[in-house]
């Protein structure tokens, strides 16, 4: 099998993650979100989630919400480096917590069982993006290497 696979391969953040790579990990979960926020945006029919559901008419509000926290602790650890961890990590606790909060409201909301497995699905999917997210916080190093400079 080394045979086949000459490199190690790393699962996870074993190696130390730098600024730059930990703020692109933030953006691009932020332009998940966006584009998420904008699928829904324009393809769900409003005017008639509105009267069934409020909770789902929200999803598309939701989505450009956590784009925009994710887009300023991205921006603000790359722009401030070590002195922005803590506010990072405020931040990865907050998205976790709207995730949370959104699939409560959502398993409230929902009555039908088959879409509130699917509600628990998709946030158990964000815990996961989050729990990523403050992986690579813990592995974050301060120092930039040389590709960086």
């Amino acid at each position: 099998l080394r045979r086949l696979f000459p490199t190690s391969l790393n699962i996870g953040f074993q190696n130390a993650v730098t600024k730059t790579e930990c703020a692109f990990y933030f953006l691009l979960t932020a332009f998940f979100y966006f584009i998420l926020g904008l699928i829904m945006w324009i393809e769900l029919p409003v005017p008639a989630i509105l009267n069934n559901n409020g909770w789902l008419s929200f999803q598309p509000l939701f989505g450009f919400l956590l784009a925009l926290e994710l887009t300023a602790i991205g921006i603000m650890l790359y722009k401030k480096g070590d002195s922005a961890i803590r506010f990072v990590r405020i931040g990865t606790l907050l998205y976790a917590a709207l995730i949370i909060l959104n699939f409560w409201i959502g398993a409230i909301h929902v009555q039908i069982p088959a879409a509130i497995l699917l509600v628990a699905i998709f946030s158990i999917a964000g815990l996961g993006i989050a729990f990523l997210l403050g992986l690579a916080i813990d592995q974050y190093h301060p120092e930039t290497i040389s590709s960086e400079a």
